[in-house]
């Protein structure tokens, strides 16, 4: 998943997703527009968020089955 698409799946300012991940707001716009990728711990970082985010989702799809 881009930043972009984590950021907008998570529903957070390009300022917040930044706080968040312990980033600028300038990085994060970088990586969102193609000039400047996610270096090696911004990506790790990145990882774990989107893991964590897809845990989250399917403990909600399974209760909603539930």
């Amino acid at each position: 998943m881009t930043p972009l698409a984590l950021r907008l799946a998570l529903g957070l300012s390009q300022e917040a997703f930044a706080h968040l991940l312990g980033y600028s707001v300038t990085s994060v716009s970088k990586w969102e527009t193609g000039r400047y990728p996610p270096g090696r711990h911004a990506l790790e970082a990145l990882a774990q968020l989107e893991r964590r985010t897809q845990r989250k989702r399917r403990k909600r799809k399974i209760t909603e089955r539930g």
